[in-house]
């Protein structure tokens, strides 16, 4: 199974490394065969250039001639004109040179003595006819009336006076200029302004069109007799681009078009580029460096091949060797367990020395919380029997007032217990954050006064709406500045002061307690949230004040931490989601049910 992934990652690398060679490549042979073909292009556009203007000044030169005049007006011989045309033509190596009189009328040519002679043909249909009778040049492309042999046609005006009285043309045909383009092997052709191919190397491209024809167009061919009867059809091709540019399909090949103006009468060249001349280099270059990449990788993969043999012979040897040290190690790791097992049988025992000892410490602050209120309620009994024996009913409703004060001690104590040890998570709801701060100190307020501490009150506005239980959090309120109030009596300071501040962070509603007490040890931040720890003696506390505090927190899903200021005192920080905006439980009214004054927290 490994060698057949070997030899799979092996083609992957090497196919793909011919793949890239191959895109690099015909990317680059691409590029090259376009600037070939601008230069290319550039050829034939002058070459093209010099057969159109080569000649073209034979017609200025006859319409100079002092005879010319004379013999389109029939007072000379036309026969010796003609005679004269031909010695021109044959020097300058034209087709045709030849003169009409006014109405179109040709009188002289140098072809007079062939029996397609122009002599006689009237050619006044003709566009550069009638643009040398208004007193201009006129140039025209277009398929022989009489020859039937395609030609360039310059003509130039005959004045006799300054009235025109004929006209002079050449025809320039292009018999030689398409020889030379068809041995040169290449796609070349030149369109008109009507997308006709009028010169080409490919003998069956001749007046195809590379665009449909509108009625207006075939209408004014028709009317100029430029290719006299011939069936112009569409050349057949596709293109990614819509039209004869950028890349193009014809008979199955493919080719990129570059194309030029020439400037004369909407002329344009176009060169066609073969496709196969950029793929097949770049085919060979793929192959080429794929056949390179699979043997290098395959030298790479043998010789890691041969390297993990070797690599698998040592570690066999190291193999051996860590057997045996492994064995030696077995012994030792089963002495050492020996030795743990008794190690952990003797830490169990202190640890349930430990727990014996926290459970008769817990039971011992417990039993002297309860005893107390058992202790008035028997004694408050026994007084409310004596009270209703004499018919004292007041008194006796006082004293069961007394006797239920302290049963609501006894719940307390009891409640506190059920808060650590189960909780439930019911009641959440959105809880102003504020409006509890607020009610608790007011409830505290005076006596706070009484003991000269000041209470700072630093809230957000507006208000956070944290999850949790409105009463719980008063009661986690109450707790903080009970423990913050015990801190500052423990320091004996004159200016005790007490800051709460609210804020949001994270998506938390945060609740900051600072007082300038005494601070705490490390010990005692260690184990400040445990359950039934305290620093308090035996009856001043359970130790279950800021584990409830913790617990409430927990509950509600934040968190709770405690450490020393810089300055001195301490810092604890209660942090609770916010909740979903809603209608806020608001803290209770301080006249509902009124609470006592703070008492020394539990820690």
């Amino acid at each position: 199974m490994k060698r057949v992934l070997a030899v799979c990652l092996i083609m992957l690398l090497a196919g793909s490394c011919g793949l890239a060679a191959y895109w690099f490549s015909a990317e680059r042979y691409k590029r090259a065969s376009l600037e070939d073909a601008r230069d290319r292009l550039s050829l034939y556009s002058a070459s093209l250039q010099s057969a159109l203007t080569r000649l073209s000044h034979l017609p200025t030169t006859v319409s100079l001639h002092p005879d010319v005049v004379r013999t389109i007006q029939g007072n000379l011989p036309a026969d010796a004109f003609s005679a004269y045309l031909e010695s021109v033509a044959d020097a300058a190596g034209s087709a045709i040179l030849y003169v009409m009189n006014a109405d179109g009328k040709t009188v002289s040519a140098s072809n007079y003595r062939t029996e397609n002679s122009f002599v006689s043909k009237n050619y006044a249909f003709r566009p550069y006819f009638t643009a040398a009778m208004t007193g201009s040049s006129g140039t025209h492309y277009a398929v022989g009336a009489t020859t039937g042999i395609p030609g360039y046609f310059v003509s130039q005006p005959i004045y006799s006076g300054k009235k025109s009285a004929g006209v002079a043309v050449v025809k320039v045909e292009f018999e030689d200029l398409l020889r030379n383009w068809q041995q040169a092997g290449e796609r070349v052709l030149v369109t008109d302004r009507y997308g006709i191919i009028i010169l080409t190397s490919i003998a069956d491209w001749h007046f195809k069109t590379i665009r449909s024809l509108t009625d207006r167009e075939q209408t004014e061919l028709a009317q100029s007799k430029k290719f006299s009867s011939r069936i112009l059809e569409t050349l057949p091709f596709e293109s990614e681009a819509g039209g004869f540019s950028g890349e193009i399909t014809i008979d199955g090949k493919q080719f990129v078009v570059s194309q030029a103006e020439i400037g004369t009468e909407g002329w344009a060249i176009h060169y066609l580029t073969g496709l196969s001349a950029v793929t097949y280099p770049a085919v060979l270059a793929g192959w080429s460096v794929f056949l390179l990449s699979l043997l290098s990788v395959s030298a790479v993969f043998l010789w890691r091949f041969r390297t993990q043999q070797n690599m698998m012979a040592l570690q066999a040897k190291e193999a051996e060797r860590i057997r045996a040290a492994n064995q030696q190690l077995e012994r030792e790791v089963r002495t050492r367990q020996e030795t743990e097992d008794a190690l952990r049988r003797a830490q169990s025992q202190l640890v349930q020395a430990g727990r014996l000892a926290a459970l008769g410490k817990m039971s011992a602050a417990i039993v002297h919380e309860v005893n107390q209120p058992v202790a008035a309620i028997r004694t408050f009994t026994a007084s409310g029997e004596l009270l209703l024996k004499k018919k004292k009913l007041s008194d006796a409703t006082e004293v069961l007032g007394r006797i239920r004060s302290m049963t609501d001690r006894l719940a307390s104590i009891t409640s506190d217990l059920l808060l650590f040890s189960r909780r439930t998570g019911k009641g959440m709801t959105a809880v102003d954050v504020n409006a509890c701060v607020k009610a608790v100190a007011q409830e505290v307020a005076t006596g706070l006064e009484e003991k000269g501490i000041a209470l700072q009150l630093d809230l957000e506005q507006p208000s956070p709406l944290a999850n949790g239980n409105p009463v719980r959090l008063e009661q986690l309120v109450s707790n903080m500045l009970r423990n913050a109030v015990q801190a500052i009596g423990e320091s004996h300071r004159q200016d005790g002061s007490i800051r709460i501040e609210t804020t949001r962070e994270n998506g938390h509603a945060i609740l900051c307690f600072q007082d300038n007490g005494c601070g705490m040890s490390r010990e005692t931040l260690d184990q400040l949230f445990e359950p039934f720890f305290t620093t308090k003696n035996i009856g001043e506390g359970v130790g279950l004040g800021l584990a409830i505090c913790y617990a409430i927190a927990d509950e509600a899903g934040g968190t709770i931490r405690a450490d020393n200021r810089p300055g001195g005192g301490a810092e604890f920080v209660v942090s609770l989601p916010l909740a979903v905006p809603q209608k806020p439980a608001a803290a209770r009214d301080i006249g509902d049910q009124p609470k006592a004054a703070p008492e020394k927290a539990d820690a």
